[in-house]
């Protein structure tokens, strides 16, 4: 067994340890990355595959936050206040 696992909440705790914000917008993503990560955790890869995937994935969500973090910059906190985004633990 790997060490290298496509665990979902690794994934997004390890793209926010490395931005330093944790504003993933809303939960919509979580569930169609949990499919994904759940075909490269059953797909026979090798270790240097299952790194160069993982940190693929760890990429994109730090694309992710930082796009929010931008918003979040450029967006008028009045204009926000309406927003349904919501951080990724929460419910």
């Amino acid at each position: 067994m790997s060490v290298l696992t496509f665990d979902v909440d690794g994934l997004l705790t390890d793209a926010i340890r490395k931005e330093g914000v944790e504003d993933f917008g809303g939960p919509g993503f979580r569930e169609p990355l949990g499919v994904l990560c759940a075909a490269y955790e059953a797909a026979p890869l090798s270790e240097v595959g299952r790194w160069i995937l993982r940190a693929g994935l760890v990429h994109s969500l730090r694309m992710r936050l930082r796009v929010h973090e931008w918003v979040a910059i450029a967006t008028p906190r009045s204009a926000r206040s309406g927003s349904r985004t919501r951080s990724w633990s929460s419910g």
